[in-house]
């Protein structure tokens, strides 16, 4: 199964979608939806790429930006954290 940049940084970053639903202000069900390519509106991309780091065109264009670095985006969790500074 295909994982979309936002699940994968979602897993990085050790967060289901409630968590991302706090920090957002976007539903979970609303990203559970995007987390499987499906489209968002402007609004939603906008809070989740302000949250996140990812870029707004690979959430306009999931399929096109399938293989989106994620781990140069904004970290949340010392997993994160640690995985980008072990690759300084």
């Amino acid at each position: 199964m295909k994982k979309y940049p936002l699940r994968r940084w979602m897993d990085l970053n050790e967060m289901t979608s409630g968590d991302l639903e706090k920090t957002s202000g976007v539903n979970a069900s609303t990203i559970r939806h995007i987390c499987r390519g499906q489209a968002a509106s402007a609004d939603k991309v906008k809070k989740l790429s302000s949250t996140t780091g990812i870029p707004p065109l690979v959430f306009f264009l999931p399929e096109e930006n399938i293989n989106f670095d994620v781990s140069g985006c904004k970290a949340v969790s010392m997993t994160a954290l640690s995985a980008k500074c072990a690759g300084l």
